[in-house]
């Protein structure tokens, strides 16, 4: 008769055995010399790189955006007190310096390789189509 202490060393040595042939049969498939990374390690690695990208650009855009309000107040106040060739120069010319940038960082580049969504912008309800609406109430008044 097996007491309950020679029942259970029965039982984990059956346990560790068949849980040493799995472990056996997992590394003998295993080559660390010329296994090649698994194959969703690259795209995790571009996920990663994607993130940290865009969180960088987020900052640089928003550095931009926060340099251009003082920049482009004082271009319109400077266009506004010495006429330049025409109404607006400088102003413009700092509207087309953040533009430029705009480009230059590319905040959504990440989804270039990646296929468009369905999702369609309706035109009347753009920032540029809500101020005409606004102005038009404006002017009506």
């Amino acid at each position: 008769m097996k007491t309950k202490t020679g029942a259970a060393e029965s039982e984990f040595r059956s346990r560790v055995f068949v849980t040493r042939i799995l472990l056996a049969d997992r590394i003998a498939g295993m080559n660390s010399l010329s296994s090649s990374p698994p194959a969703g390690s690259g795209e995790r690695w571009r996920f990663l790189r994607d993130v940290l990208v865009f969180q960088l650009k987020l900052l640089l855009d928003n550095l931009r955006d926060f340099a251009l309000v003082p920049i482009s107040l004082v271009a319109a106040l400077i266009d506004l007190i010495y006429k330049g060739e025409r109404e607006g120069t400088l102003f413009y010319r700092v509207l087309r310096w953040g533009a430029h940038s705009e480009e230059v960082i590319d905040v959504y580049s990440a989804i270039e390789h990646h296929p468009p969504g369905s999702f369609k912008v309706n035109p009347a309800y753009t920032v540029d189509a809500v101020i005409a609406r606004l102005e038009g109430v404006v002017v009506r008044e």
